[in-house]
């Protein structure tokens, strides 16, 4: 009887964890393809007018205008500017292309998981996740640079980023598993070689040194210096290869001063601000504590609301602990896949 329930439960959890995918997914398509007009600031202004002269001038860099941090070659703008040929319509083509970008995102991610073997639910949870607005603290007109306005609609400033990581992630377990390089691979070389071009050493830093660094760990923990040389490894290689050629290409060619070129250390009173930065991030996009009010009481309506994404935080640090739990029985397995840790030494990098 009690595993008649579990599967009931699981498949009435699944259905609506589809429908709500479904809807959130609708609620995106409405606003990239019918809002993004009325939601510019300073910086998406600056996108959706350069995807017009893109067309116009038939070229990425111009004298006619001035580039202040990248060129955008790693936003859904290229494709943007062709749609805009053809239907004449700036904020549909460009809503229409970061859709694309979005769908890509999403059944990259799918694959991932199914990959690690995640039950449906849980792939459900993870997409629902995904594509979830969180505007919980508002649209920021002057420059709004929240999860929102740069993944999922308007801009999507990191858009292609994202899709360009979890596509590197994807390839690298298809090579362990198949032993050899497929057509995704040769995708993600173009976009590194666009993304190195436009954001500079960003991919390198994201997503290639933690995947060298896992390769390293593996070559100590086997002691076989051949795990560096093996294909999935090369792979890696051959990315910062093509992520350092589009810099190039964008310094000597285009003559763009990537943005870059010009960042400098951390300072050691600066690093721990940093470091707790993601926890900070991690609140607010909850919303657990008042973001910017202090006079909030606890025992206010407001207040008393606040318990609900305190919920949601603590069963958030539960899961981290068994996923943390799973990851240390995996790492002792040593089954031969690319362990969730990547994704832990990924944060640490960053920071």
């Amino acid at each position: 009887m009690g595993e008649k329930r579990r599967i009931s439960f699981e498949k009435v959890m699944g259905i609506a964890l589809l429908a709500l995918m479904i809807i959130q997914f609708l609620m995106l398509v409405y606003f990239n393809l019918k809002l993004d007009a009325q939601h510019m600031d300073y910086d998406s202004s600056w996108v959706y007018l350069k995807t017009a002269m893109v067309w116009k001038e038939k070229r990425f860099a111009s004298p006619n205008w001035a580039e202040t941090t990248n060129s955008f070659l790693d936003l859904p703008l290229p494709f943007a500017s062709l749609l805009y040929g053809i239907t004449g319509r700036l904020f549909f083509s460009y809503g229409t292309s970061t859709l694309l970008v979005l769908i890509g995102i999403l059944t990259t991610a799918f694959f991932i998981l199914k990959r690690f073997n995640v039950k449906k639910l849980g792939i459900f949870v993870v997409l629902n996740l995904i594509i979830c607005p969180y505007l919980t603290n508002g649209f920021n007109q002057i420059i709004e640079l929240g999860y929102f306005n740069c993944v999922l609609a308007g801009p999507a400033y990191y858009s292609v980023r994202t899709l360009i990581v979890l596509l590197m992630i994807l390839e690298y377990l298809n090579i362990q598993e198949k032993k050899k390089i497929d057509f995704i691979a040769f995708l993600t070389f173009g976009l590194c070689f666009a993304s190195g071009a436009s954001s500079g050493v960003f991919l390198i830093a994201m997503i290639i040194v933690p995947i060298i660094a896992y390769s390293f760990e593996c070559m100590f923990i086997k002691n076989d210096f051949k795990v560096i040389l093996k294909k999935e490894s090369i792979y890696a290689y051959v990315s910062i290869l093509f992520v350092i050629l589009g810099k190039l290409f964008a310094s000597h060619i285009l003559h763009l001063n990537i943005r870059d070129s010009g960042n400098n250390w951390t300072s050691v009173t600066d690093f721990w601000k940093n470091f707790g930065a993601p926890i900070q991030g991690l609140l607010k996009l909850m919303e657990v504590f008042p973001v910017l009010d202090t006079d909030v009481s606890v025992l206010s309506a407001r207040g008393i609301a606040v318990l609900f994404p305190l919920f949601i935080l603590f069963v958030v640090f539960i899961s981290f602990l068994f996923a943390s739990i799973s990851i240390y029985k995996k790492i002792n397995e040593k089954t031969g896949i690319v362990p969730e840790v990547l994704f832990f030494v990924n944060i640490i990098v960053v920071n």
